[in-house]
């Protein structure tokens, strides 16, 4: 293998400082961004806010077998020998070239020879005139040339390895120093002259010592080309751009160049955008910032309206309510009096309680629901107070489920309040829903009642009725013969639990329901109707019940999942909701997740209900209906199962 002569050595005097090397920089934070919902991308030119902040003149690339070596070219000091650099360069000669020399703690050298066998020397343009300047220390770049002739420079080049100032500063005119290393690409030229050497000082790559060096040896340069510090279309540059967006449903952030684009997404929030730029040494420096996207100006939007008129009694409690969507509501409840509008004072909340009302309580509510994109306002309630109306009263609770073994039991319970005693009518429906189109039915029920007092005595029991079919006290008449369970016990007050099983232990749909079976006898009355079984994945647990004649009748329903916990009761629903419907179908009220308002709190204290969990998501709510009948509906947020307790309360 031929190797190379060497070219004359360098030399310099220390009389201009080189600025330091340089490495990716934030050189001005990117601000938090903000877009409307919907809006139009957002555009930042990452030129603005990093850098190579003491890069001022041009840049080249050295793409060596080991790595690439960013240079600046010091025009300002050698314009003549960077334009010949630059001629080579653009003339593509430095393509598939080697790096020829290489002397630890000196110099590598390269831009001479063709990376093949025979060496072979790339055309030379004529030589240039030396410009001999800046000192020759580590990280600079220089012209060789021939022994005792300065101005011989044409195509080769060579990097200081250490500050050889004190030799090539002054030998043979000075070694024109045109260009420096950036970054850290002096770890590439150190890591070549770590190479082991031919007996003439190549480099070999890839080398097996003792054997004849051969081409795949030589330490190749790729190309030297012309760049810039920010990629462009025409260019590569010594900064590459990566970005991310934690949050690609809020936004999207692509780069183009050096211009990242934001683009809004198909959800509101906050998104943190993260850029890093790294040069090809692998050097980074890294911005953050936060791309809020708004929400879009949604203004509220009533679900569930208050009635249009209650006819209540003197002192009782009246309970209006609205449901609105939309976000950041207000609610503002306002009377209608002869006296003109005027707010509630404190009725700001989407429901709003009269208690024991008056004459001066009489007149017509609204609620005036707001945020800042809009405002609404409620149908209007129209409160008669009526000196001589009589209290209502609860007269019926149904409630139809699967009824199965263990916690898939149908319970009912139900507590009467008042002096004496009372027909009540408590019925195990299983085959006659079929009539209603009901499928898969409870075949044969068994009825069990028992009082709630110690012990739990029995009261009653029944499997098949035989004498009453319930048309007495307003329930749908049985077929005779039919297997469903029927007891009509005299009841004083007090609490009793009625519970639905299959005899041989049958499953399947069946109802359980308690009837005031002596609506005349008003001594005694129903103050708590409720109902617990497990209701299955996707299905509803659907509860009925009546209000009888007289006053509008003010309640507290609730469907409780989590709480059943603290009565060890074992796979409870998580998050069950509750929907009231009236005999039309219209949805009256609905509640997921019971808040732990200080309204709801004691309002349950009131009526001796256990307490719920502050943040748990048992579901309550209160209203106020007229007399008839309606239909609660208890399921779990996204279909889930579970046991679950579904209460009706009479308010005072």
């Amino acid at each position: 293998m031929m190797f190379l002569r060497r070219f004359g050595v360098l030399l310099l005097l220390v009389c201009v400082g080189l600025r330091a090397q340089t490495i990716p920089t934030v050189t001005q934070a990117i601000p938090a961004q903000s877009s409307a919902f919907g809006g139009t991308p957002i555009t930042i030119d990452l030129r603005n806010h990093f850098g190579l902040p003491s890069v001022k003149g041009s840049l080249a690339q050295i793409d060596t077998l080991l790595g690439r070596i960013n240079i600046e070219l010091l025009a300002d000091d050698a314009p003549r020998t960077v334009d010949n650099f630059l001629q080579y360069i653009d003339a593509g000669r430095y393509t598939n070239t080697i790096i020829h020399r290489s002397v630890p703690s000196f110099v590598i050298q390269g831009g001479g020879y063709f990376s093949r066998l025979p060496i072979e020397h790339i055309a030379t343009f004529p030589a240039v005139v030396n410009e001999y300047k800046i000192s020759n220390t580590r990280g600079t770049l220089a012209m060789a040339k021939l022994g005792g002739n300065p101005n011989s420079a044409t195509s080769e080049w060579f990097i200081n390895l250490a500050d050889n100032s004190a030799n090539l500063n002054n030998q043979n005119g000075g070694f024109t120093v045109f260009a420096r290393v950036l970054g850290t690409g002096m770890t590439v030229a150190d890591a070549i002259a770590a190479l082991p050497r031919s007996s003439d000082d190549f480099p070999l790559n890839n080398y097996t010592a003792g054997t004849t060096p051969t081409a795949a040896n030589l330490l190749t340069v790729r190309d030297v080309r012309r760049i810039s510090v920010y990629p462009t279309a025409g260019l590569p540059g010594v900064i590459a751009f990566n970005v991310t967006s934690s949050n690609t449903a809020v936004a999207t952030a692509t780069l183009s160049g050096s211009t990242l684009t934001l683009t809004p997404g198909t959800s509101p929030g906050t998104t943190t955008v993260s850029v890093r730029a790294i040069d090809s040494n692998s050097n980074q420096a890294e911005a953050t910032f936060a791309f809020q996207v708004a929400a879009p100006a949604t203004p509220p939007s009533i679900l569930v309206q208050p009635p249009v008129g209650a006819v209540a009694a003197l002192g009782q409690t009246v309970v209006l309510n609205v449901v609105a969507t939309g976000p950041n509501l207000a609610y503002q409840w306002k009377r209608v009096s002869d006296s003109g509008t005027a707010p509630v004072a404190g009725a700001t909340s989407p429901t709003l309680v009269l208690s024991a009302v008056s004459a001066a309580t009489g007149g017509v509510y609204f609620c005036t629901v707001s945020n800042p994109s809009g405002s609404l306002d409620s149908v209007g309630t129209i409160l008669s107070i009526n000196p001589a109306a009589t209290a209502s009263r609860l007269t019926n609770l149904s409630v139809r489920s699967f009824v199965g073994l263990g916690s898939k039991t149908l319970i009912a319970g139900f507590v009467t309040s008042g002096t004496g005693a009372k027909a009540t009518a408590i019925r195990g429906i299983g085959p006659t829903l079929g009539t209603f189109g009901v499928a898969s039915l409870l075949a044969d029920p068994l009825l069990d009642l028992r009082s709630t007092a110690e012990g739990r005595p029995l009261v009653a029991a029944n499997d098949n009725w035989t004498g009453d079919d319930g048309r007495a006290y307003g329930g749908f008449a049985l077929p005779a013969g039919s297997k469903d369970a029927v007891v009509v016990p005299s009841l004083t007050a007090g609490g009793y639990t009625a519970q639905v099983t299959g005899v041989a232990n049958g499953t399947g749909n069946g109802m359980v329901e308690v009837y005031d079976a002596a609506i005349a006898n008003a001594n005694v009355r129903f103050i708590n109707l409720s109902a617990r079984t497990q209701v299955d994945a996707g299905q509803i647990l659907f509860a009925g019940f009546s209000v009888g004649t007289g006053a509008a009748k003010s309640l507290l329903i609730r469907a409780a999942g989590p709480a059943l916990a603290a009565f060890q009761v074992t796979d409870t629903m998580a998050d069950p909701k509750i929907e009231v419907f009236n005999s039309s179908g219209v949805k009256i009220m609905q509640n997921d997740n019971w808040g732990g308002s200080d309204t709801l709190t004691a309002l349950g204290t009131s009526v001796g209900a256990f307490p719920l969990t502050a943040g748990a998501r048992d579901a309550a709510l209160v209203l106020t209906v007229a007399p008839g009948g309606y239909t609660i509906q208890v399921s779990g947020v996204d279909g889930s199962a579970g046991v679950v307790l579904v209460e009706v309360y009479e308010l005072p």
